[in-house]
């Protein structure tokens, strides 16, 4: 396969970003900073690291390479429609899938292949193939058993080549890393990670970022359903104007964040952002999650909460899974009591554990504090991993993106007679003028969940569980 760029062209980025930081290389001592401020979760924004992974071979790959990993293999996609004039968000349940090999797809964007399911042309359909483990995806083949061994050296050393050591963290690679291949127009719902913190490569192509701080959450109408492990989404579809104006008081209270991102370029986002994300032309990019020591209570809110789902779901009628249940959680249907027992048993112990051990650690220190001299320990004080410090030790551009109003966005892609004439860069092509149906009244149950779900409520609800188990215990 030849090189597809030429046929998919990367568009310059726009605009005049505000850099904070440069200096001549990326250093030994920039690289540790980061990591320093990013597992005490001191950054508290996000921030856009230009072309700091320039030097990644994947960055430098053609589609045609990427042809070489997929060959012939089939590739579960879902799709969904450009044109989405519904009130609520199009959610997984919403969007059909199917199989296509990696040369059909191209061949798809190109015009030189037609799907067999009716209106699925590029302008009509967008497909994603996304929230792929690198482990499961790179994983070369031979007709031959005698290259088997000398496959899998390849392989391992294709995953060295998500190495993540630039951003800190040497430790990471291709094992640890998650791929999202999408066309253009494919997007990810407003939602924000329960767990960890993120930091995302783009590799090919660009893609836009819409973020909101965690103080938003109350604004953007946060929902449980539907329902899946670790993501909390927002009942605001920001991807139709019609539906940011139906909400714009709401709206007018966020700050949100605009962040476009071509290849070479990173992005760190803090923990429990909210993030929108959509494709603007053929897109990949790999991202790695970094656990921070607050994922160990948030394990156990969403071992509750799944608790909770899981015996509402296996309690009443089979329809109930499909209104609730992402359909990456359809298996909650089969789960048992013993397996319910066992989340809540192991993500209370972990927990405990982990309490505990701070709590010896820190006695430690006071008793080394009171029985050895002070030593000064050759480490960064906390002066010195601040973020202004960290911006001492590198050349790369590093952007801190500043807030916008969605709102008056909304308001001027609305008020266009034409798209062709608008110059909004809302992630947005639902045609405005288009009325969308009533929003579907929410079943009881749907309501109980989002009561319960409700990040406020989790906190209270997994607090008083963990005393429980103490307390349980400690009578024991």
């Amino acid at each position: 396969m030849d090189d597809s760029s030429k046929i998919l062209p990367l568009r310059s980025i726009s605009g005049d970003p505000a850099a904070i930081g440069r200096n001549q290389f990326v250093s030994n001592k920039f690289a540790e900073c980061l990591r320093e401020l990013i597992l005490k979760d001191k950054i508290g924004e996000p921030l856009v690291f230009r072309k700091i992974h320039e030097d990644w071979a994947p960055c430098k790959w053609t589609l045609g390479d990427w042809g070489d990993i997929f060959r012939d293999e089939k590739l579960s996609v879902r799709y969904g429609r450009q044109k989405w004039d519904k009130n609520t968000p199009q959610w997984e349940s919403s969007c059909g899938n199917l199989e296509i090999t990696w040369t059909k797809l191209i061949e798809w964007i190109r015009g030189e292949y037609n799907l067999p399911i009716p209106n699925s042309s590029p302008q009509d359909i967008w497909m994603y193939y996304d929230y792929k483990y690198l482990p499961e995806v790179i994983h070369l083949k031979s007709e031959s058993e005698k290259d088997f061994l000398k496959l899998i050296y390849l392989s391992e050393n294709l995953k060295k080549k998500f190495c993540w050591s630039n951003l800190g963290f040497h430790d990471r690679n291709g094992d640890h890393s998650t791929l999202w291949i999408g066309t253009s127009g494919s997007y990810t719902n407003t939602h924000y990670d329960t767990y960890s913190c993120n930091l995302v490569c783009q590799v090919y192509g660009k893609k836009t970022w819409l973020v909101f701080p965690p103080c938003d959450t109350e604004y953007l109408q946060p929902t449980r359903v539907p329902y899946e492990e670790s993501s909390v989404y927002s009942q605001i579809n920001v991807a139709s104007s019609k539906q940011i104006q139906n909400n714009i008081s709401a709206v007018k209270k966020c700050s949100p964040r605009r962040i476009t991102l071509e290849p070479g370029d990173c992005l760190y986002l803090p923990p429990k952002w909210w993030h929108f994300v959509k494709s603007e032309d053929f897109s990949i990019s790999v991202n790695t999650w970094i656990e921070l020591p607050s994922d160990h209570f948030t394990r156990v809110e969403e071992a509750v909460l799944r608790a909770v789902v899981s015996s509402f779901v296996n309690s009443t009628v089979p329809s109930t899974a499909d209104k609730v249940l992402n359909p990456n959680e359809m298996d909650l249907t089969e789960i048992g009591e013993k397996d319910t027992e066992d989340t809540l048993r192991l993500a209370s112990k972990a927990f405990i554990d982990y309490e505990n051990s701070i709590s010896q650690s820190q006695s430690a220190e006071k008793s080394d504090k009171v029985s050895e001299p002070q030593v000064k320990k050759p480490k960064l004080s906390n002066e010195e991993i601040s973020l202004e410090k960290l911006m001492e030790y590198s050349s790369v551009c590093v952007e801190k993106p500043s807030p916008f109003k969605l709102e008056v966005e909304a308001l001027a892609s609305c008020s266009e007679t034409s798209s062709e004439s608008s110059s909004s860069q809302l992630p947005s092509n639902v045609d405005c003028n288009h009325e969308a149906p009533p929003k579907g009244s929410p079943t009881y149950f749907e309501d109980v969940l989002n009561a319960v779900g409700h990040p406020d409520v989790l906190k209270q609800i997994a607090q008083r569980f963990l005393h429980n188990v103490k307390q349980r215990k400690s009578s024991d």
